[in-house]
Formats: C-alpha cells, structure tokens, sequence
C-alpha cells in the first residue's frame, strides 16, 4: 500500500471489523490472511523507514509457516515483539533495490530474514519448495552478494554478463534461506532473459521464462560443461530450462510459436511452472496478440503429433512429461495470459490470470474443466484504496490474409500498445480504418465482440472509445 490508508470494510472481514491501516513508509508491503470462503482474518504489514518502499511479490508455505519474497528500498525493521526470539531485524539495502527473504512461523511471527543485494536494482519475483529446499528467481543490474550454506557468500558480478537490461540467476537455497548453488541466465548484449517462474524437487529445478533475444547459460553452469544458447537475436522467445540437484544445466530449449516471434507480446511468454506427482509438469503463459498462435512440433510431443493452438491472445497451459515432451495443450481467449498456477489439491491446479481464475483437472487428458470460482470478488469490491487508477491498453490489428495481403490499415497496428488509458476515462487518440481501393471492411470487432461502425464520406471508419474499463484490442479483416 502507498501513503493512503488502506481499508478493509467489514463485510470482507471474518470478525465483521473494519480493518483500517496506516503505512509508514513510501510503500509498505502487505499480507492478507484469507479464511477458505474469502474473508480476511488479519492483515500482517511489513515495514521499515519513512523512505522504505516495499514489494512483496510470492509466497510459500513452509513448516507450517510461509516465507515471502520481494524487494525494497533503504529498510525494512521487524520490531522485537514480532520476532520468534523477541531480537529486533533490520535489513538495509547496499544501493538501490534490494531483494528479501522473510520466513514467518503458523503464528505469524518472523524466525529469519535475509538480504540480497549490490549496489545496483535487485529483485525476486518468484519462490517455491520442494523436498526441504526453496528455489528464487534473482533479476538484477549490477553486482550481486548472496550468503551461502558455507559460512560465506556467493558473487554474481555484472562484468560477467553482457545483457543491457539486466540479467535473471536461479537460486536454490536451504531450509534456512541460504543459498546452495546459482545458476545466471545471460542474454548476450540484447535485452533480458528473464526466469519468470521455477518448481523444485528431489530431481533438480525446472524454470520457464521470457528471452527478448538470445538465452545463454555459459558452460562452468552445465552438466556437459558446454555452453548452451536459445532463441535469436531480435526476437522474442518463452523458454524452458532444467537444472538437476547439483544445480548444473542439463537442458535449455526455446519455446517457439507458428512464426518467428516466439510466445510473447503484451501478456505473453511462459510464465510460471509447477511439478506433478508424475515428475512431469505443467507450464502456464500467454501467446500475445500480434505473434500468431503456437504450435507444438511432433518431435516434441508424447505421441510424436504436433499440436496446434492456433489462436492469438490467448492464455494456455502445457502438461510436459519426465521427459520434457508434451502430452496435452490447452489456450482459451478467455484469458489473456496465465501468470501464475498453484495446486489445490491432489492434481488440482489453480492458475490465475489476467481475466479470471480457472481450475484445472489434470485428470482429463488434453482437457481441463473449467470453473469460475464461487469466492472470485473483484479486487476493488475487496479492498478499497483511495486514487486508486488502474491504466489500460488500446492495442489494434488488420488480419492477414493467406496469400499475405492485409486489404487497409487501422491507427496503431504494430504499436504495444497503441495508447495507456486511466480506468474510466475517455481515450484521447482516435482509431482511423481506412480500406485499399477495391477493399471493403468485412469484420470489425472489439475484444472478440462484433462492433457496429459508419462508414464516413472518405471511406474510412472512425472509434473513440470512451469510458474504459478493460484492456480493448481492436482488429479489422478487409
């Protein structure tokens, strides 16, 4: 939460109580407690100065307890009174961002917590557990100290890599948050390679992630002792990568699409991953609007065929076996991209994204149930933050036809996106259709809706869209 407070009204709370809280720093970062059919029981606020600005970006469970990830400036102080051994923590970043590890006990009371940091932007995005070992994702931009299982540390040091927009480490680390081994993920002088979500067991560690550019794992990082590279140069590329329990790579491989632009795009790329008790795994991510739909060649498949998701903008989910060959695939236009997936139950996975929620019954091959969620309650009805603005984006698109011709142009084709619009306000450019001679307009739909239009004297069809309140992405077939 940032400087307002923050306010729980009291039919969202178990108690019937209004929660109302008043940050200290900049921004401080939060932990909802939730009864299983969605009331808050407590909220839990971590803090440190008037200048601190803190993230708090996943959690696990462990030991009964949960460890939360993040990042934060200048500090974060954990008074004594909320400390397993009544010891005041204070964390002070070495430059600018830095990024923690905190592990809170079933009572909600801190037992450790740890820093990771340079003189440079540090963050952790994700974490997750297997057999009594946590694994992070490390995005950073400069020189990087991480204590280690050995009494000493680690240094992951920027001069090493080549990337202009920084780089991501794999990190595996022990049941008191220090780290086992690290693996970095270079980019070879193009933009980031980023490690976007990882599961860990007994067998190693499998990550997913987004390349815009080349996926590089240098070879003192590998089980062959080879250099291992993915993608291309210019181009955007999901990516899977698997580390055994020694933390060496035994597997780095692009994740393309039907074009030369890989999954990516506004919402998309590969983007979380989670074990199954088969020793297989499911992948969640989005395919983008503008770089076509996927497809899986045989030669990666179980059963030697090729599977097509042939659909744009779309959310998807891919059940890999112990192999890394895929036994089904799944996209719904329903869902722009699927950011993360947990598991509920026994071969139950929830994955959340950016439309809604759906469960997934792993049970069904090739298929998934789907399931809105009786407790899903828009996030504003739950939490009420005031100048609260969420911002949209207006991205448009002429369909090509097979021989390569698209038939007219619209304002903004190739822009992501085409304009940002504050929730509820008018957008300020206007979307020009315009036909080639001998063309006409033969659909027009907004978000997958048909949308009635004018064709003015000069041909063209003109949109101002107003009070908006969802991302619209418009696309025209002449």
């Amino acid at each position: 939460t940032d400087k307002n407070d923050l306010i729980v009204k009291s039919e969202r709370t178990s108690n019937n109580q209004e929660i109302n809280i008043s940050p200290i720093g900049k921004r401080d970062g939060i932990i909802a407690k939730y009864t299983p059919d969605g009331l808050i029981e407590d909220i839990i606020l971590l803090t440190g100065s008037a200048n601190s600005d803190i993230y708090i970006r996943d959690i696990v469970k462990s030991d009964n307890g949960y460890i939360v990830v993040g990042s934060y400036t200048d500090s974060i102080v954990i008074p004594a009174e909320e400390t397993t051994d009544n010891i005041e923590i204070s964390l002070k970043s070495f430059g600018n961002a830095d990024a923690f590890l905190i592990k809170y006990n079933a009572d909600d009371m801190v037992e450790w917590a740890r820093n990771i940091g340079g003189t440079s932007n540090d963050y952790i995005y994700k974490i997750a557990e297997g057999d009594g070992r946590y694994v992070i994702n490390l995005h950073t931009y400069g020189n990087v100290t991480v204590e280690n299982d050995l009494g000493g540390s680690f240094a992951i040091n920027r001069t090493t890599y080549t990337g202009n927009a920084g780089y991501s480490s794999v990190i595996a680390l022990n049941e008191n948050g220090y780290a086992l081994w690290f693996v970095p993920i270079d980019n070879n002088g193009y933009a980031s390679a980023i490690a976007n979500g990882m599961d860990i067991n007994k067998n190693g560690v499998i990550v997913v992630g987004t390349s815009q550019g080349i996926a590089k794992v240098y070879s003192e990082y590998t089980v062959d002792g080879v250099e291992l590279v993915t993608g291309s140069p210019g181009m955007n590329y999901g990516y899977t990568m698997f580390i055994n329990e020694e933390g060496l790579v035994e597997r780095l491989k692009s994740f393309n699409t039907n074009n030369s632009g890989g999954a990516q795009g506004g919402s998309g790329g590969l983007l979380d991953v989670i074990y199954t008790s088969d020793n297989g795994y499911i992948v969640s991510g989005g395919s983008g609007h503008l770089w076509g739909g996927i497809t899986i060649p045989a030669q990666d498949t179980a059963h030697n065929q090729a599977i097509g998701l042939g659909v744009n903008g779309s959310g998807f989910i891919i059940k890999y076996d112990k192999n890394h060959l895929v036994e089904w695939a799944e996209a719904t236009t329903e869902i722009a991209a699927f950011r993360t997936i947990k598991e509920i139950d026994n071969g139950v996975y929830i994955v959340a994204g950016n439309a809604g929620t759906k469960s997934i019954d792993t049970g069904i091959v090739g298929k998934y149930t789907e399931k809105i969620l009786e407790t899903e309650i828009p996030a504003q009805q739950l939490i009420e933050v005031p100048n609260y603005k969420k911002e949209l984006n207006i991205t448009t698109e002429v369909k090509v036809h097979d021989d390569g011709t698209k038939g007219g142009t619209i304002s903004g084709e190739g822009e992501l996106p085409y304009e940002v619009v504050v929730y509820g306000e008018n957008a300020t450019k206007e979307i020009i259709i315009t036909p080639d001679e001998n063309y006409k307009i033969l659909t027009l739909t907004i978000n997958d809706v048909a949308y009635p239009y004018t064709i003015e004297d000069d041909g063209t069809v003109r949109i101002n869209l107003e009070n908006v309140t969802e991302n619209k992405h418009i696309v025209v077939e002449f």
